[in-house]
């Protein structure tokens, strides 16, 4: 990550017109001319009609189908990982066999669909007619020939050939259904895949550049990854994957026992299992040594249980000294297949045992570290939810597992539908306060004298004190999985915010940390001028790090937020965050802009380059005024002045100040 001090205080054209703005709307004219991101694709996204399917590509033959599980064409399968059950798994089907409610309640998961062949059943995104061209030159046409995707690629630097031209190939594997999806096409090398730099964004029903779909730099070119899949992803996105470099190829030849987030990712390799569940119907008395191998995470310990999910959601390290990667199978030693990661000197000592010149590389893992962690050591992105609960002292010294609120199958009691609960695998009754009162006394805890808020109010909820939305992931923000008490720091450069000011965004750090200090006894901490006389989110918002900006684009839309801090007062910092740098962030900002009715005309597309985004934000800006600068009382901590008037020195300082250092976050 770059920590030179020009990326610290260099201004930042995209929000210097905004000041002008605030202070008069009537000043266009003499705004500064903003500059469109060189690297921004022009990306195609017809209207949703149907129209007939591209011609086949003329390179390759017409084959006979096969008969496979997902009725591809024979050199497809050729090309792709393949789905080969070994090592005595038995895949999924085998499991309905006695289990129809369980596999059911499976089938309505987003972990089976995490993985899977591309066929018009599962492909979302619309490829006829979609062309991408970005900055460099590289171009990506998509199209349909029948019941096959592909991708056209020109002028890509990693797929060039002798002679050069456009080269086509099969769209082979996709990955996620929930909230968005990716493309994986067949490079040619043996079984090794490339990822399409674009993303369809679900909610939108729309193509996005990758880097907008996660957050991350405005991109300088766009990796196609090939290789990743084979032997990253499919770690913890598949049931059993297996690699297999061949070196004389310099290709993959990657076999998995089942696509997706499977039974047996959980419960362990089913094969001995069946064998004995189906001998014991038919001859209960010639078992023999034969035994049920079988896990369910439900009867395990606490620890055992947590462990099966934090062997995918979890940031680690491979324990092999060379790198080679071992399978997690449930219920065996988890130290023997994963070393979660963590920021704290313990850890640290460990993996540098025998270092010479460990203070480096203490310090070079540390700044790594904060692509995945706040400078806290709390877990700062999605999917990592395993190294947050390894920071809570409800599992490690209490015997809190994931399987206290969530739960891997849907319970017939429950009235909701199967998609209501796979958004989040929650238990019905464990949404709520529920959740911690299993532990904690309920007239101790759930208690005014306790949470100092009225117990009706969303200030009572025990969640959004003790496990607030700091994590993000999938364009949102998402609770902490590290269980702790609400405190104010002295919030700088990856920080992590505190519980009370995500509510509280129009009140100043020194306001939390007074009450925290009548409350609780909390030491107040030493603050600047800024924390003690300027609103948390307007701060955050102005001079926070791109993905504190991202948090704060969706806590705008946080209904909680609205409760506590009202709505009068975000136009205009929403207008500073539609024109932000980082395309994730507008994407959120896009949503949350649709939260209010009052700007709803709006015409806005997070994707459009700089210049045709300042329509929008100036408009969003204008209606704002026109509506409530004769109601605005002057609120200093809001930066907002008699008559609704910004005040516009301090406003300019902030954006002069924002941290502009590259923001990775590896979600």
């Amino acid at each position: 990550m770059q920590s030179d001090p020009q990326y610290e205080s260099q201004p930042i054209s995209p929000f210097l017109w905004m000041v002008g703005v605030l202070v008069c709307v009537g000043l266009l004219l003499v705004l500064p001319n903003l500059s469109e991101s060189p690297r921004e694709p022009v990306v195609s996204n017809p209207p949703p009609i149907v129209q007939p399917d591209n011609d086949a590509p003329a390179t390759i033959a017409p084959v006979e189908r096969i008969k496979t599980n997902y009725q591809q064409a024979a050199y497809l399968v050729d090309r792709r990982p393949i789905e080969k059950p070994d090592n005595g798994y038995a895949t999924s089907a085998s499991c309905n066999e006695c289990h129809a409610n369980q596999h059911q309640s499976w089938h309505d998961s987003y972990h089976r669909t995490m993985t899977q062949v591309a066929t018009p059943a599962t492909v979302l995104g619309r490829f006829a007619g979609q062309e991408f061209q970005f900055g460099g030159g590289e171009k990506f046409t998509l199209g349909r020939s029948g019941d096959e995707f592909w991708v056209e690629v020109e002028n890509h630097p990693q797929l060039q050939r002798s002679g050069g031209g456009k080269l086509r190939l099969p769209i082979v594997l996709t990955t996620g259904s929930h909230h968005m999806q990716v493309y994986w096409f067949s490079t040619g090398q043996g079984r090794t895949l490339g990822i399409l730099p674009v993303v369809h964004l679900r909610g939108e029903e729309r193509w996005i550049p990758r880097d907008a779909a996660f957050l991350q730099p405005p991109d300088e070119g766009h990796s196609l990854e090939m290789g990743r899949w084979n032997y990253t992803c499919n770690t913890c996105h598949t049931t059993d994957p297996r690699a297999r470099f061949e070196k004389e190829s310099h290709g993959y030849d990657t076999e998995v026992s089942q696509f997706g987030i499977a039974c047996e990712s959980c419960h362990g390799p089913a094969e001995q299992h069946v064998a004995f569940q189906r001998k014991k119907k038919a001859n209960p008395d010639q078992l023999g040594d034969l035994k049920d191998q079988i896990v369910n995470p439900g009867t395990l310990d606490h620890v055992k249980s947590s462990q099966v999910c934090g062997a995918c959601h979890v940031a680690h390290r491979r324990i092999d000294p060379k790198g080679k990667f071992t399978n997690y199978i449930p219920g065996t030693d988890y130290d023997k297949a994963r070393l979660p990661l963590s920021t704290d000197d313990a850890f640290l000592e460990k993996i540098l045992v025998g270092a010479t010149n460990k203070a480096e590389l203490k310090k070079s893992y540390q700044e790594q570290m904060l692509s995945q962690f706040w400078r806290d050591g709390t877990i700062r992105v999605s999917g990592r939810e395993y190294n947050g609960m390894l920071g809570s002292k409800c599992h490690t010294a209490g015997e809190m597992s994931c399987l206290s609120c969530h739960s891997l199958h849907q319970k017939s009691s429950d009235q909701r539908g199967g998609k209501e609960w796979a958004n989040d695998m929650l238990q019905a009754s464990k949404n709520n306060d529920t959740g911690c009162l299993q532990c904690h006394e309920q007239d101790k805890y759930l208690s005014t004298k306790h949470t100092h808020h009225e117990l009706s109010s969303s200030g009572s909820r025990c969640m959004n004190c003790h496990m607030p939305h700091t994590t993000y992931g999938l364009l949102k923000a998402i609770r902490s999985h590290t269980i702790d008490s609400p405190k104010v720091t002295a919030v700088g450069r990856y920080d992590r915010p505190n519980a009370c000011n995500l509510c509280h965004l129009d009140q100043t750090l020194e306001w939390t940390a007074g009450h925290l200090a009548d409350w609780f006894q909390q030491p107040r901490p030493e603050l600047n001028e800024e924390q003690k006389t300027v609103a948390a989110g307007p701060l955050w918002i102005l001079k926070g790090d791109a993905g504190l900006r991202a948090l704060m684009a969706w806590h705008l839309s946080w209904k909680p937020a609205h409760e506590a801090a009202g709505t009068d007062w975000i136009p205009p910092y929403l207008a500073v965050l539609i024109d932000d740098d980082y395309h994730a962030v507008r994407v959120i900002a896009s949503r949350t802009l649709k939260q209010f009715p009052d700007y709803e005309q709006i015409a806005y597309d997070f994707l459009a380059p700089a210049q045709q985004r300042r329509g929008p934000a100036l408009e969003l800006i204008r209606t704002w005024q026109q509506k409530y600068q004769t109601q605005l009382q002057a609120n200093p901590q809001l930066m907002i002045a008699e008559q609704g008037k910004p005040e516009m020195q301090r406003f300019q300082k902030l954006l002069s100040e924002r941290d502009r250092r590259p923001i990775l976050l590896a979600e």
